[in-house]
């Protein structure tokens, strides 16, 4: 199972649920059960780490928050399921259980020095007057969190630990010349190759099919010609928007709204000025950062090497520590920061000098801003009173039009669409598909029954069948030019392919040359202004399969590619392949002991992986793993 957690810890998706599950972790209930050294229950026993399925749901619940945080569509823990998060989440926590049991039995788990050390590092908990570590600070950050500091500090251990594993693994691995060839020939070949374009137009017409050829390529591809299952669907779609129109603002509202928020909200941004001065050491700097907090003139210090007056706005700084100490809430002039040490030695201190407030927008520029929001603001909770009816409505089982009545909005009926949310003649319906749950759940319930309610960001939905059309493959004299047009749109496809097949016959066989072929059809032959390599391919401008068979073939090799559209096809003939020089090898050799380096590293963990398994002797009980899915999909 470890070794299989290679290629999903490089992927995306792995990458995100990984990050997701260090926070949840990071959250830190109930270690003391991880900790019992019993494996009963657990789903993974690894030396004195375990995994329980209380654990393991907090881990799932803490990721699905975070996904659904950050997502458009929310995610249900047992869609989490379906969807096979869970099992991935229960696969990092086997994996990190197992190294973490190994890391204690070969006694390399993480000092508490070093997580000190890590902890002092964090740029978040210094403090942001003086850039270094603050207690207080750390406390402050953690508490907004929602984090225990033990558990962090666990947390920063077990990561610490698993890097110093990683890196224990890779830090010895060199490539060998022999392979750093192999690789470097492999990225330095190059490869000359000629094209054209055969269009349809090359190709003789299909002569019109008669009455007879039409019914048997009808006959013959029926399924092509079935109609599937479509739906006639009313939509109720309710937002604030809805309730705009109901509500009053009045421009004393306006006006009040306007002064209590003008400064922060109507003007320019802040112009402020500050001084920098820097000092020889952190000694007199931080000697100096208390006098200026006594309130010393800063004009009557010692010992200051340099002094620099500045000014500007907050987006004219990208120090963001700086940013807030000149221009967060509430500083006045005199406010510091620093001491600072820079790269010569020196440390700097700064001193907000002045604020000058930026220009107010009149209210006349404004208030149209302003009174769309305290509309938008009441049509809200307007929107919050008819959610109020509208369950009260569905608990009843009145039909969707009467609730559409009942709540005062209108109600929305679309011609027939498919399962995808488009009509017989192919237009797409946004406004049914952007209803998502309610959409898809129309077409699984009856005629005149509600489908399921769908909550989107701006809006709730909900649906029900009017009519149901069958699925049906329609006679042919009702669909004849339909079935006229796909005939000759197949035959044409056949007949240029054939008479590329032709030309590449004749190429090979040594009738024509390619060139010749491109002539004959009245195309140009187009070469790459240089050689390509695999490095360079993409921007050859051939298709991705033209590109596969190019770099797989031989010299001399003719191959054809269909275009995207149907109507012309690419012949590609490869002319030559040329290896790289020993001074190109050379160039080439670093990148290709880097790319082997990663490779070589990739593999080596996943075997340090399976020989952890076997070293810890890691138990799984797929039965519990089981038995806590079970339990989440019941509950739906």
């Amino acid at each position: 199972m470890l070794t299989g957690l290679k290629k999903f810890m490089l992927s995306t998706v792995g990458k995100v649920i990984l990050f997701f599950s260090v926070v949840a972790m990071a959250l830190g209930f109930g270690f003391n059960d991880i900790f019992n050294g019993n494996f009963g229950g657990a789903l993974v026993q690894a030396g004195d780490r375990a995994l329980t399925a209380d654990t393991l749901d907090r881990r799932v619940e803490n990721l699905l928050r975070n996904l659904n945080t950050n997502g458009q569509t929310p995610i249900s823990k047992p869609e989490a399921v379906e969807q096979g998060l869970v099992d991935q989440v229960f696969a990092l926590e086997y994996s990190k259980a197992a190294n973490m049991g190994y890391a204690a039995i070969i006694g390399a788990v993480a000092s508490d020095d070093s997580v000190i050390e890590e902890l002092q590092a964090q740029p978040a908990f210094a403090n942001p007057l003086t850039g270094e570590f603050d207690r207080n600070t750390y406390q402050e950050v953690l508490n907004r969190n929602q984090l225990r500091p033990a558990m962090y500090q666990e947390q920063i251990r077990d990561d610490l630990t698993l890097e110093v594993l990683r890196k224990a693994s890779s830090n010895a691995i060199y490539t060998p010349k022999v392979l750093e060839n192999l690789q470097a020939s492999y990225i330095g070949e190059t490869r000359d190759f000629s094209y054209f374009f055969l269009q349809q137009s090359a190709v003789p017409e299909i002569a019109a099919p008669t009455d007879e050829e039409l019914n048997a390529y009808y006959t013959e591809n029926l399924a092509v010609f079935k109609q599937p299952e479509r739906r006639s669907i009313d939509l109720l779609k309710i937002s604030a928007e809805d309730f705009i129109s109901e509500v009053e603002v009045t421009d004393d509202e306006v006006s009040k709204v306007y002064e209590a928020t003008k400064a922060q909200r109507f003007s320019e941004p802040d112009t402020r000025s500050w001084t920098k001065m820097t000092f020889a050491n952190r000694e007199t700097a931080r000697t100096a950062f208390g006098l200026l907090a006594g309130g010393q003139d800063p004009s009557a210090l010692t010992n200051v090497v340099a002094s620099v007056d500045a000014s500007g706005r907050q987006a004219d700084i990208a120090d963001e520590l700086l940013s807030n100490a000149m221009f967060g809430p509430g500083k006045e002039p005199g406010a510091l920061f620093g001491p600072r040490e820079n790269s010569d030695g020196t440390w700097d201190v700064w001193r907000l000098a002045d604020v000058q407030a930026g220009a107010v927008y009149p209210l006349a520029i404004v208030s149209d801003v302003i009174r769309q929001e305290l509309a938008r603001e009441r049509a809200e909770l307007l929107f919050f009173d008819a959610m109020t009816d509208l369950d009260s409505a569905v608990g009843a089982g009145l039909p969707l039009g009467d609730i559409a009545q009942e709540i005062g909005v209108p109600l929305l009926s679309f011609l027939p669409v498919d399962v995808n949310g488009f009509t017989k003649s192919g237009a797409p319906l946004s406004v049914l598909t952007n209803s998502q749950d309610a959409f898809t759940s129309a077409f699984k319930y009856p005629v005149g029954e509600l489908g399921d309610r769908f909550d989107g960001e701006s809006a709730i939905y909900l649906a029900s069948t009017a009519k149901i059309i069958p699925e049906a493959t329609p006679a042919f004299e009702t669909i004849r030019e339909d079935v006229e047009r796909a005939y000759l749109i197949s035959k044409s496809s056949e007949s240029l392919q054939a008479y590329a097949d032709t030309l590449i016959e004749q190429v090979k066989s040594g009738e024509i040359a390619f060139e010749g072929a491109a002539a004959a059809v009245e195309a140009t032959v187009t070469r790459p202004e240089a050689p390509v390599s695999r490095l360079t391919a993409q921007q050859s401008g051939l298709p991705q399969a033209a590109i596969s068979g190019v770099f797989s073939g031989r010299e001399g090799d003719v191959q054809s590619y269909s275009t995207r559209l149907g109507d012309q096809i690419l012949l590609v003939k490869l002319d030559s392949i040329s290896r790289p020089t020993e001074e190109e090898l050379a160039v080439l050799s670093e990148s290709a002991s880097t790319s082997l380096a990663q490779s070589l590293e990739q593999d080596l963990q996943a075997a340090l992986e399976s020989e952890i398994g076997k070293s810890v002797k890691v138990k799984s009980n797929p039965a519990a793993l089981n038995a806590y899915k079970t339990s989440i999909t019941s509950q739906q």
